[in-house]
């Protein structure tokens, strides 16, 4: 299955499930497929921001999908009637998430940093769904913004542009003037 069709199946799966995640206290929802299997992908828990991530990563054509607009509507649906209950998952969830970017920043700035890590295509998820929640509360303390920013620029000091470093085709979708974490290859010195 390709990461469009796990995203495709993410949003349907939160479409039927959406509501009750919002008015409880959980934060990760684990989401299941039809027949009770589990999501596969790198988004198998329910989140604001894995909500937003998935939605992101899919084109117009593929949002256009008749088998994905009843869920993209219910979905519309369900962050309109209960905003209020939305933002604050989105909000918990930043919190959550700047907490795992800025341990894994602190992690590369003890390592070497002469090679873009083998993890570092996925951990960099964290730094995505930030920007996607960020834009999606509009709201957040400049005191919070600061820390990210520093986290920024640690890792713009152990890195330097490269290429993207996800799957090609979402390239159109991240664009580096948004999303410049995506374009990087770290180490200081590569070019010494």
């Amino acid at each position: 299955m390709t990461s469009l069709s796990h995203d495709a199946a993410f949003l349907q799966s939160t479409a039927q499930v959406l509501e009750d995640y919002l008015l409880s206290e959980v934060l990760f929802w684990p989401l299941q497929r039809e027949k009770g299997a589990m999501l596969g992908g790198d988004s198998d828990q329910l989140t604001p921001g894995n909500l937003l991530l998935s939605l992101a990563r899919l084109s117009k054509e593929d949002l256009a999908e008749p088998s994905l607009q009843t869920a993209l509507q219910r979905i519309d649906e369900v962050r309109q009637r209960w905003k209020s209950a939305w933002l604050n998952k989105c909000r918990k969830e930043w919190e959550q998430r700047l907490r795992l970017w800025l341990h894994y920043v602190d992690d590369l700035q003890r390592e070497d940093g002469r090679v873009l890590p083998a993890d570092y295509s996925f951990h960099v998820r964290q730094r995505v769904i930030l920007e996607l929640l960020g834009k999606e509360t509009g709201d957040l303390p400049p005191e919070k913004r600061l820390r990210l920013q520093s986290a920024d620029e640690v890792l713009r000091s152990l890195s330097q542009p490269g290429e993207f470093i996800w799957q090609k085709g979402l390239q159109e979708r991240f664009p580096a003037s948004s999303f410049w974490y995506l374009y990087m290859k770290t180490g200081r010195g590569i070019s010494e």
